[in-house]
């Protein structure tokens, strides 16, 4: 077993996350790591879940994140990598059985993003 799948397992033995919660994640996983490219193991997965798991927790809670300011998503939204990052992540949250706030969905574009820009600098492609 990786350690993304350990993280992910850990999140669902303390109770982070439900069933559901698990359910989304390892999904998440999945998605995120088909469309970019990585193994689903790789260790900048990591964030992702991490924050996807205490949105779905924030989420059931009825609490609210600090939404980013609007300068960092001006810059994922400037991204020549836009359209692609909007692709995964509605394919993420049309997939989830949990629910995500604006402001959650505004942090799964700057990982998203985050991700693709790091595998395209990695693999030598243009600047992002």
């Amino acid at each position: 077993m990786g350690e993304l799948t350990e993280r992910i397992e850990t999140l669902r033995s303390f109770g982070v996350v439900d069933e559901a919660g698990y359910r989304d994640l390892k999904r998440a996983v999945s998605l995120v790591s088909e469309a970019c490219g990585v193994g689903a193991e790789d260790e900048r997965l990591a964030p992702l879940a991490t924050h996807l798991a205490a949105a779905f927790g924030r989420g059931s809670n009825g609490e609210a994140v600090r939404p980013l300011g609007p300068q960092v998503l001006a810059d994922v939204k400037g991204s020549p990598l836009y359209p692609k990052i909007v692709e995964i992540c509605d394919a993420l949250t049309r997939s989830f059985e949990n629910s995500l706030s604006e402001d959650e969905r505004d942090f799964l574009l700057v990982h998203v993003g985050g991700l693709l820009a790091a595998v395209q600098a990695q693999e030598g492609g243009e600047d992002s």
